[in-house]
């Protein structure tokens, strides 16, 4: 297509998704046999296909000078309340994890050629980030009662009718879809995981309560509350930027 087209590569809320199938395994498995694709060809392709069908539409109906505006604060939002026993668990959990790290340092000592071995190293990283989880949860436990609001970067920007809404979370995709829902652009691009500042996950009740890896104290600054703040601050923004004057 040439070297004068760019492609803007955005992630969207996806804070609880990924970009393998779950549920249709077998059907994904599937198709890059019969494809003779890679998981990674099929993504590209998709992407590449996403592309070329837009592109012939975009040359006819470009809009070459858009309403151009910017909106960025610095945001408060209520963080994910850790109580001592999340820090109690998450110390006991560390504490099992480091027995496993020590095991597989042991045998490292004993033969270096281990550590070549991808199945040695996933037997020393996980345990590993697991007793970093432990640290982490009890310094989130301090931070709160000293700030109970955790200082957040977002950014709200329009381009004519498109509106883009950034945060430096790793955003559940019921936000996402809540910003989408309530936003007067005609189009809104939400990308996560841009800022200065990550914030770690911000999950839904649902995930908390059902205990997934993106819901546990160790994952989370904000919780669910602080995502409903984050998607108001950003619907206002949005809606401030159309009601100034052209």
């Amino acid at each position: 297509l040439g070297a004068e087209l760019f492609v803007l590569p955005q992630c969207s809320a996806a804070g609880d998704q990924m970009s393998r199938q779950f549920v249709y395994r077998p059907a994904e498995a599937r198709m890059e046999r019969l494809t003779r694709r890679t998981h990674r060809q099929q993504i590209a392709t998709r992407l590449a296909d996403a592309v070329t069908s837009i592109l012939p539409v975009m040359r006819e109906n470009i809009e070459w000078a858009p309403v151009l505006a910017h909106r960025g604060e610095i945001v408060e939002l209520t963080r994910r309340v850790i109580g001592e026993r999340d820090v109690i668990e998450a110390k006991a959990e560390a504490a099992k994890a480091k027995e496993r790290y020590d095991g597989a340092m042991r045998e490292l000592a004993g033969d270096p050629g281990l550590k070549n071995d991808p199945a040695w190293q996933r037997r020393v990283t996980a345990p590993w980030w697991i007793m970093r989880r432990g640290d982490t949860v009890e310094e989130r436990f301090r931070a709160q009662r000293e700030r109970p609001r955790f200082p957040a970067e977002l950014h709200v920007i329009r381009l004519g009718d498109i509106a883009i809404a950034a945060n430096g979370f790793e955003l559940y995709l019921d936000f996402g879809i809540r910003i989408k829902a309530r936003s007067r652009a005609v189009q809104t691009f939400v990308v996560q995981l841009a800022g200065g500042q990550g914030g770690g996950y911000i999950p839904t009740a649902r995930s908390v309560a059902g205990g997934a890896y993106g819901a546990v104290p160790a994952s989370t600054n904000v919780g669910p509350e602080g995502g409903k703040e984050l998607v108001d601050w950003t619907v206002e923004a949005i809606e401030a930027l159309w009601a100034e004057p052209r």
